[in-house]
């Protein structure tokens, strides 16, 4: 009798990285069978970086990726301060300044983005 053959699972590594990261990747995950693929074939991804829309759309149960659509909003230090500084405006706008939800908002400094904030920060 023989064994039921597992299809093989392949890895992705995409976008700019120090060889140092391939390294672990690779080491981690070819003890377990996993192999090399592409930007077309692929089980799981690790792009660096920003993955192309379209790599979205290929995510399922069975294929992940190390990023989400708008991630950048949350993990880019300049976009998260936009993101809560807009609802800090939302809040205060619908609620008021001295409001409960307000003072929540009250826990990240005031930041500067450049160059656009450059006469504003000095």
């Amino acid at each position: 009798m023989t064994e039921p053959h597992s299809p093989t699972r392949r890895f992705w590594l995409g976008g700019r990285r120090a060889a140092e990261q391939d390294r672990f990747f690779r080491e981690a995950l070819e003890p377990l069978g996993w192999e090399a693929g592409d930007d077309q074939e692929w089980d799981a991804g690790w792009i660096t970086g920003m993955p192309d829309p379209a790599q979205f759309r290929r995510v399922s149960p069975a294929r992940r990726l190390n990023h989400f659509p708008g991630n950048a909003a949350l993990t880019v230090k300049s976009r998260l301060h936009a993101s809560l500084s807009t609802l800090r405006e939302r809040i205060v706008a619908s609620h008021g300044a001295d409001s409960d939800a307000a003072s929540r908002l009250a826990f990240f400094p005031h930041a500067w983005v450049m160059p656009h904030d450059y006469h504003a920060l000095q």
